[in-house]
């Protein structure tokens, strides 16, 4: 949509943008790096991680369940997520 979430991020180069928010981010905190979300300025932050990364696994120790976002589409809330991304590139060998 209109946010810039991973504001250097890449379509098709076959690489996953995580941005996680730490759970400790107060509601004025949450606000303030959303107004920025368009420009992609709500970066760096403390409490903001990024990572680019060909795959990435997460597993919650405490159960606890974490909202999905997947191209600005929620998908619900999960305790573990795996994922492996391929680049349109990769396709062309199969």
């Amino acid at each position: 949509g209109q946010w810039d979430v991973a504001p250097r991020g890449h379509p098709n180069d076959g690489r996953v943008e995580v941005t996680q928010v730490d759970r400790h981010m107060g509601v004025r905190q949450r606000l303030t790096a959303r107004s920025r979300l368009s420009t992609g300025s709500h970066l760096p932050y403390p409490l903001i991680q990024t990572r680019s990364l060909k795959n990435f696994v997460c597993e919650s120790d405490d159960h606890a369940q974490h909202a999905l976002w997947l191209d600005g589409q929620y998908m619900g809330r999960v305790t573990n997520l795996s994922c492996e991304v391929c680049s349109d590139e990769a396709f062309l060998w199969m």
